[in-house]
């Protein structure tokens, strides 16, 4: 059996992962699933979190009435783990952070593997050049167990979006945490995510506001560090002629691409405090994550 060659984007949320999936999924070798860790919640049709979902595939059609979900779902109960225990995630923080002084987490990991072959077997049918399985559930727990399956061939990309974008989305789209909580999160999973990459010669850095400004540049660096073909010109229509079976993402899947820009809304809706708070606390953090990355280091 061949290894499976798998694209992660790992990262934060409200990061821009969704529209950097479409636009990496237009390419006639990926094929993107969206968001795998959902796979089971859509599945099951279960509810986890303050997210009302309504199980709708970007196809528009019901999860368990999309055709190339139902056969997948049929060749067996694949169980995808989504949540990680409080001591799951500080065991592999302390890893990537301390590597010499702390044990490695053991692998004990969930169907992903079997689920990927499968989702690989009924992708080629929609695009026979595929090459990779695109993933971007963010999580950089996952990712971590998931570099450890032998038979997975892992490309991460790291995408970083501007902290006080990222505190904006989340307050605004009313999650339950506050400004400092939000902040922490942010500086935490951009870190450990950074160091996990770090010496993986296969890991791209993009820089999402970065990206909106120049598409072009990061569409170049992905068809040479891929070896894709995703169009530098024509990428928007491309997108929009492009079949997707995408899990849970942002409601761009459904309404599509029509320009490239970036959201920076977090400068009129966070108050003055915030904006001021947010700007001193995550400066050293800006300008090592998201003025720096793999195009522009």
């Amino acid at each position: 059996m061949r290894k499976i060659k798998l694209i992660y984007i790992v990262g934060t949320g409200h990061s821009g992962s969704t529209l950097l999936d479409l636009i990496i999924g237009s390419s006639p070798e990926v094929f993107s699933v969206g968001e795998l860790y959902f796979y089971s919640v859509y599945r099951n049709k279960e509810q986890p979190d303050e997210v009302q979902r309504t199980f709708i595939c970007t196809c528009k059609k019901a999860f368990d009435e999309c055709s190339f979900w139902r056969d997948i779902n049929q060749k067996g109960d694949f169980k995808i783990k989504l949540r990680f225990s409080k001591k799951e995630v500080i065991k592999v923080m302390l890893y990537v952070l301390l590597p010499f002084l702390t044990p490695k987490p053991v692998n004990s990991f969930d169907d992903t593997h079997i689920l990927l072959e499968e989702i690989y077997r009924k992708a080629r049918q929609v695009k026979p050049e595929l090459v990779y399985i695109l993933d971007s559930s963010k999580s950089f727990v996952r990712l971590f167990y998931l570099l450890q399956i032998p038979d997975i061939e892992v490309y991460p990309i790291l995408l970083v979006r501007d902290g006080r974008g990222v505190i904006n989305s989340r307050l605004r789209m009313g999650q339950k945490m506050g400004f400092f909580s939000a902040t922490l999160q942010w500086v935490l999973n951009s870190l450990i995510a950074k160091r996990l990459i770090k010496h993986n010669p296969r890991a791209i850095h993009i820089s999402y506001n970065l990206f909106c400004q120049q598409p072009g540049e990061y569409i170049r660096m992905l068809n040479q560090k891929l070896n894709i073909h995703i169009s530098e010109e024509a990428f928007i229509e491309d997108v929009a002629k492009t079949e997707y079976h995408n899990i849970d993402g942002n409601i761009i899947k459904f309404k599509g691409i029509t320009e490239i820009r970036c959201d920076e809304r977090w400068k009129e809706e966070l108050s003055f405090f915030k904006r001021f708070m947010a700007t001193i606390l995550l400066y050293p953090f800006n300008t090592l994550l998201v003025k720096r990355d793999s195009l522009r280091k």
